[in-house]
């Protein structure tokens, strides 16, 4: 078990990615990561609903196709671990060269695949080409793999949380979302953790909720939108930490809350 790769995954998956949980959903999220690792590749969707349920911080870590859930760094984390394995099958290895294939140039998503696979391992070369050839190709030999991964769960995050609020919000051009949110991570440099943040905020804000509503108005807003979360958040602290007005007013000069 401690060799498993949900457990010997990522650290911000279980510090900074989980922050916004109660102790029940990242249990849960975890049981998910096992889950997915055992199927091989995909979470039934009857077990994902079960689990997950409405709580938009699990949903926001995995990827829905027709078949069921998976979570990208997860299975880049099992591919990795299983080219040391000596025990790999020649199943397995054709399925994560078959997923691996189109890594490099990936540019997009396409969040509610079409296949007929199941979750079974027996079934998963299918699943994943199915999978990554929704995906648009692009020229960008930067790209990597990781960041289109972060592109698409910032898009799905995104739209859930506006469809919470409006539930007659019409479904976009999910792959256009995604470009532009992939703009936001490597044309803008902004790490997803302060995209998430920033989604999040805006999202909860009254005024900007009813703005935000598209990955081109956050990148549009996100430097605005970040010093205004910054300073709600510094706003919260206790008046007593907040005494000392010079130091507040050297902070406000430096991150611009006074423009």
């Amino acid at each position: 078990m401690a060799k498993d790769p949900a457990f010997l995954f990522f650290p911000e998956a279980f510090i900074t990615g989980t922050m916004g949980m109660s102790s029940a959903e990242k249990g849960d999220y975890v049981i998910l990561l096992c889950i997915q690792h055992q199927q091989g590749g995909l979470i039934p969707k009857p077990t994902f609903a079960s689990m997950a349920g409405d709580s938009s911080f699990i949903r926001s870590k995995f990827i829905e196709t027709e078949e069921g859930w998976f979570n990208v760094r997860l299975m880049e984390e099992i591919e990795k671990r299983q080219r040391t394995s000596t025990n790999m099958s020649e199943n397995a290895k054709i399925r994560w060269a078959k997923y691996k294939e189109k890594k490099e140039n990936a540019t997009a998503m396409q969040l509610h695949s079409k296949c007929n696979a199941t979750a079974m391992p027996s079934k998963d070369i299918n699943i994943n080409k199915k999978l990554r050839s929704k995906l648009e190709i692009g020229n960008d030999k930067r790209g990597e793999f990781q960041e289109r991964g972060e592109s698409i769960r910032l898009t799905q995050l995104l739209f859930d949380l506006i469809k919470k609020r409006k539930l007659d919000f019409k479904t976009p051009d999910l792959n256009k979302w995604a470009l532009e949110m992939d703009k936001i991570i490597r044309l803008d440099h902004r790490e997803p953790e302060s995209i998430e943040a920033v989604i999040r905020w805006s999202q909860a804000d009254d005024f900007w909720q009813d703005n935000i509503i598209s990955p081109a108005k956050l990148r549009k807003q996100f430097d605005q939108l970040e010093l205004k979360m910054k300073k709600a958040e510094y706003m919260k602290l206790p008046k007593n930490t907040r005494s000392n007005i010079a130091t507040y007013q050297q902070m406000a000069a430096e991150e611009g809350w006074d423009e």
